[in-house]
């Protein structure tokens, strides 16, 4: 079980997996994948190989910076019940001054990673980790077979490839800078507001797929990768697809029809959201079912799976899929419901902060378009001098890998570093107001 990207650097898929001559051929279909091959099958065993490696090289180059004796307990085998303290944070100062978020490459030796929270196994620690859950604190929770068995079938890029293919568009993110903060248009907007960078196209997933490759190849001097960027290229070129889809939907959303040397040297953030009234129509299904079906921890119908991770069902909206590529980060921001976030390939650091923290984190006010998100520049010590009370933010950081899911309880802050061409999707259930006070006193109603 597993998947990943065996021992390259690279942590999104390697060369020899990669499909050059790939052709779209029509999706799957329905009906619930398979758990992607038994350990004892040739497939199984190439799984569950690619899994162990993956997890010896995350090993090797992302290492607690503090241990037991620091922190008062082991992260990967955590007290019964949540430890006074938990979890351990440090100034955001200290965190981001010991690894800048601009830095994704990989470097000699290892990275110190201030984590605060605790790694569960799924298959042996799962009690504990309900206590931690049920406590609303943050956590890591790992080797659930259900989740590996998708991280193993997404491992291989055709599967993906097939699915979403070339004959529809997704809206996907796009910035010339790697920096990406959520905005809400409408009445808020005024002529004095200044405006993020980032906007939003109109997507084919193998063109997404391709400029993904070309940030990972540039940023790890992988030939292969740039070759396999290019070869994708010449075919939508040659495809000219966007002469042969009209452009006659939502206007927000154009076809990304700039110089080919400008797309290559943007930022994109691919989305997909799927939800259970589409799902379950026939004739509206598509990609909602196969979402639904791969990512059953996220299903409230289907509480054998998912009953660790919708903590109330009747609340679940949905599963928000945001595909990164390397380099690519999403400003710190507070949401107003717990949320467990999937890792399905390649690799994303999130650094958090609890609710408490709010006065320090320097958000936008009501009433502005980015709204519960940091107007600070996380990656710019100069912008910290500008607000200067968050150098002294109290936060930690996680670096998660394909098969991880991240537990994070309601208006709990995130800030989100994509360290490779990755897959994550998310789903949220239900609001708590154990930290409404915090908010509060921060100028937001709950």
């Amino acid at each position: 079980r597993g998947g990943g990207g065996g021992s390259r650097s690279a942590t999104g898929p390697s060369s020899d997996r990669f499909v050059e001559d790939w052709m779209p051929s029509g999706s799957k279909g329905g009906g619930r994948p398979a758990a992607g091959g038994n350990k004892g099958t040739a497939a199984g065993q190439d799984a569950e190989a690619r899994r162990r490696a993956r997890a010896k090289r995350h090993e090797s180059l992302y290492r607690p910076k503090f241990g037991e004796d620091e922190l008062g307990f082991d992260i990967y085998n955590c007290p019964n019940r949540p430890p006074e303290g938990y979890p351990r944070a440090w100034t955001a100062e200290e965190v981001l001054t010991s690894w800048n978020p601009t830095e994704v490459t990989t470097i000699e030796g290892h990275r110190d990673v201030f984590q605060g929270i605790c790694v569960f196994d799924y298959q042996t620690q799962y009690e504990t980790a309900l206590r931690y859950r049920n406590s609303e604190v943050p956590f890591i929770i790992r080797n659930n077979p259900t989740v590996d068995a998708t991280v193993a079938r997404w491992d291989d890029p055709r599967y993906l490839l097939e699915e979403f293919g070339n004959s529809e568009m997704y809206r996907t993110e796009r910035s010339p800078t790697n920096q990406f903060i959520w905005f809400k248009l409408g009445k808020h907007e005024s002529e004095s507001t200044e405006m993020p960078p980032n906007d939003e196209v109109k997507m084919h997933y193998p063109e997404f797929v391709e400029r993904a490759l070309m940030k990972d190849g540039k940023a790890l001097g992988d030939g292969d990768l740039i070759n396999q960027s290019r070869a994708m290229k010449e075919r939508r070129l040659a495809d000219d697809r966007g002469e042969r889809l009209p452009d006659d939907d939502d206007d927000r959303f154009p076809l990304d029809l700039g110089p080919e040397d400008k797309k290559e040297d943007n930022f994109y953030y691919f989305r997909f959201n799927a939800d259970l009234p589409h799902a379950g129509e026939p004739s509206t299904g598509g990609h909602h079912s196969f979402i639904y079906n791969e990512v059953p921890i996220f299903d409230p119908t289907d509480p054998s799976e998912s009953e660790f991770y919708m903590v109330e069902p009747k609340q679940q909206r949905g599963i928000n899929c945001r595909f990164g590529m390397r380099g690519v980060t999403a400003a710190n921001h507070f949401d107003m419901s717990r949320n467990m976030i999937a890792i399905l390939g390649g690799e994303r650091r999130y650094v958090i902060g609890s609710p408490a923290e709010c006065s320090r984190m320097a958000l936008y006010p009501r009433g502005h378009i980015s709204v519960r998100h940091s107007a600070v520049k996380w990656h710019d010590p100069e912008s910290w001098e500008e607000h200067p009370e968050f150098k002294e933010a109290m936060i930690s950081e996680v670096v998660m890998r394909a098969g991880d899911v991240l537990y994070l309880p309601t208006a709990w802050f995130h800030y989100i570093i994509n360290l490779s061409f990755n897959y994550q999707c998310n789903a949220r259930s239900g609001t708590t107001y154990e930290n409404q006070q915090h908010i509060e006193d921060c100028g937001f109603d709950m």
